[in-house]
């Protein structure tokens, strides 16, 4: 067999050193270069079956290399390496074919195995994607290798129809990781609908899923099309899918078997376009040998599953957190500054909420620190119920009339102002729910 031909590209020469001590005893013919221009002129008078290169360089970047080589030299398999990861870095190097993505520092051992398994596979196959316009998308923040995997796989199957099912606590933001699946895919023209399977009861559930036609039900004035048939090729995110019941489990079952969906109260059949993705923060399998879930569903949705961490199992990507929620809450030209005993008590606390909690408590300390230094006096970690919605802030005290405001706008809101869906789910008349939203000056009630 060959002796494998290996490429090192590192501007660093410290790192390209290490990497090339760390794979000097196996059997591998070694080159080092320290620019991307010098690795595609080396590669003008050789063939490479692997290429190891750093992301950002001073000439050029890793995601340039592996373009040119998949262009130039296709067989080879180019594995990305970088101190600066980020969700889009890695996902477009996967996007783009890379084998893999690998943070540094890295462990020898880690990094010797991922060369030996690009090896034995030798050639990845990965449909390129054109180029999406626009802004940069910058969905998950996080370098844990927990999070890096989670990059890998999006990157691998954004692009597929296949289904996804994404697991893992309240708050620890799944629905992100299903935005990403969309924006990274070809689909990222189209919609991205969410629905909250909790939030419904089971009737309301179905109309939202599947649409109904007029007069189908109490309150039916017009007909109007369900998020599967109005996502037309985009995506649609079933969130906590293991909160529905037998019967639309059964519904659910029979849109994945066939593709199609009817209205409530119609017999025409209405083909689907749409990806689905779905997410669930209790055990799937678990509830299927309890009998709660569906085991051919649970089958079907769990083609590929994403499991993603709960922030106490990825702490070194608190501090990147918390600076991105205190930028984002912080008012414009304030500089905020965290003492040295808040921050610690930031990252030693195991938050049972994730990171919809950590959001929450560095937006009520930002609102009630008089200077610009939030202290330990400023958090508050009961601030929201791991449980809560995300739409409600709740702190120590709230008023019943307070609390019946912020539950009537979530649901006025979440309907798209349909008064008539939500004066059916608040479980008041239309003009109740008139009074009501003039009561509380609720924004859009004319």
């Amino acid at each position: 067999m060959k002796t494998p031909n290996l490429l090192i590209v590192d501007d660093d020469a410290v790192t390209a050193e290490m990497t090339l001590e760390a794979l000097r005893k196996e059997d591998y013919v070694i080159t080092v270069v320290h620019s991307g221009s010098a690795a595609k002129e080396e590669a003008r008078h050789r063939n490479f079956d692997l290429v190891l290169t750093d992301l950002r360089m001073p000439d050029t970047d890793g995601i340039s290399v592996l373009e040119w080589f998949r262009k130039e030299q296709p067989d080879a398999i180019v594995v990305l390496m970088t101190a600066f990861g980020s969700s889009n870095s890695a996902i477009e190097a996967m996007r783009q074919g890379a084998f893999d993505y690998i943070s540094k520092p890295f462990k020898i051992e880690e990094l010797r195995k991922i060369v030996r398994k690009a090896l034995s596979v030798r050639a990845v196959k990965t449909a390129s994607l054109e180029e999406f316009e626009g802004e940069e998308f910058e969905m998950i923040i996080g370098r844990s290798n927990g999070m890096i995997e989670i990059y890998k796989v999006i990157g691998r199957v954004a692009d597929s129809d296949a289904v996804v099912l994404i697991a893992g606590e309240t708050g620890s933001g799944k629905e992100l990781v299903a935005r990403a699946l969309h924006e990274k895919s070809v689909r990222r023209p189209h919609p991205f609908l969410a629905v909250n399977c909790s939030a419904f009861t089971e009737t309301l559930l179905e109309a939202e899923l599947f649409g109904h036609e007029k007069g189908a039900f109490t309150g039916a004035i017009t007909a109007r099309p369900g998020i599967f048939e109005a996502a037309g090729n985009g995506t649609v995110y079933l969130d906590e899918v293991s909160e529905t019941s037998t019967a639309m489990q059964s519904k659910l079952l029979r849109v994945l078997q066939n593709r199609e969906i009817k209205r409530i109260g119609s017999n025409q059949i209405i083909k689907i376009k749409s990806r689905i993705v779905a997410s669930s923060n209790k055990d799937l399998k678990t509830m299927v040998v309890n009998g709660e879930f569906r085991e051919d569903l649970y089958y079907r949705l769990n083609g590929i599953t994403i499991h993603v961490p709960p922030l106490r199992d990825r702490r070194e990507d608190l501090p990147e957190l918390i600076h991105y929620f205190l930028k984002k809450y912080a008012a414009a030209g304030r500089k905020i500054q965290i003492s040295e005993e808040a921050y610690k008590e930031l990252l030693e606390y195991d938050w049972p909420g994730n990171i919809r909690q950590l959001e929450h408590v560095l937006q009520r300390a930002l609102a009630i620190a008089t200077v610009d230094t939030i202290l330990p006096e400023h958090l508050n970690m009961e601030v929201v119920p791991t449980s809560a919605p995300s739409a409600f802030d709740f702190q120590e005290q709230i008023t019943l009339d307070e609390l019946e405001k912020r539950y009537i706008r979530y649901v006025y809101l979440k309907t798209g102002k349909n008064k008539v869906r939500a004066s059916e789910i608040l479980g008041i008349d239309r003009k109740t729910l008139y009074s009501k939203l003039a009561k509380y000056e609720i924004d859009g009630a004319d």
